[in-house]
């Protein structure tokens, strides 16, 4: 669905204000699911940022191991490394799938978008994580 769409369904104005107001600021009104919503305007803004030159597809992980429920929201290219990316809707949030998908592939660092400032961390098992604010993911390009 485009997000444009749902926005006008969900009565939201097509303005960055009245759209910064109801999804991105915590103490919002929750919508039915915020946190599909905002992988959804992430998801347009990667594509949107990518070479223009080419095709582009947007690739998630799901653990398909009987018993577990783990999946990444984005997995990224970067010169022959493959970056994944986790995009939360507010400041808190599990990242144990992108924990586990880095350990089981060997990953050098991981994104996490969020409502969170810029910064970066170190996970337990000493993994770097990028912290970058939804409202930049034009800087990942």
């Amino acid at each position: 669905i485009d997000h444009g769409f749902l926005l006008n369904l969900l009565g939201i104005g097509d303005t960055t204000n009245s759209i910064v107001k109801e999804l991105l600021v915590a103490n919002t009104v929750d919508l039915v699911d915020k946190g599909s919503l905002t992988e959804m305007v992430a998801g347009l803004e990667l594509l949107k940022y990518m070479s223009s030159n080419e095709r582009h597809d947007l690739y998630y992980w799901q653990n398909l191991t009987r018993g577990t429920v783990s999946e990444v929201d984005y997995v990224l290219s970067s010169g022959i490394d493959i970056v994944p990316m986790e995009v939360k809707s507010g400041l808190k949030g599990s990242m144990a799938s992108l924990y586990v998908f880095m350990d089981k592939e060997h990953i050098k660092y991981g994104i996490r978008c969020s409502l969170e400032n810029f910064g970066e961390f170190v996970n337990p098992k000493g993994k770097r994580i990028i912290v970058n604010p939804l409202y930049a993911i034009s800087n990942l390009f």
